[in-house]
């Protein structure tokens, strides 16, 4: 991380803390995170550490890395029929998706 220097004149030093996942890097030629996140297991609150120090002073700062689960969605609707007594009739659910990277996606009913 770069240095910096005060107004008083006293270097100011960044650290970063213990970075709790793999997915979290800091890059140290961008001076910034690269953040990707590739499986279902790395959904939630990820925190990091910040920290500046002048020296005699100190500040931190967590950063939280929020990963999200998308939710899946009907890709159209389905409309209510009605079905005569002995008879059969067809109703074809819509298509699905989900937005995450290798999500597997299960319909179920009752």
């Amino acid at each position: 991380m770069p240095t910096y220097t005060d107004f008083e004149g006293h270097i100011v030093t960044q650290t970063i803390g213990t970075i709790p996942v793999s997915f979290i890097v800091w890059n140290t030629v961008t001076e910034a995170f690269d953040i990707s996140p590739s499986s279902q297991l790395d959904v939630g609150d990820h925190s990091i550490s910040l920290n500046l120090r002048d020296g005699s002073a100190s500040s931190s700062y967590t950063l939280i890395v929020r990963v999200a689960n998308n939710a899946p969605a009907w890709g159209g609707s389905m409309t209510a029929m009605t079905v005569p007594v002995l008879s059969t009739q067809t109703q074809n659910l819509p298509s699905t998706s989900d937005p995450d990277a290798g999500a597997v996606l299960s319909v179920s009913y009752s």
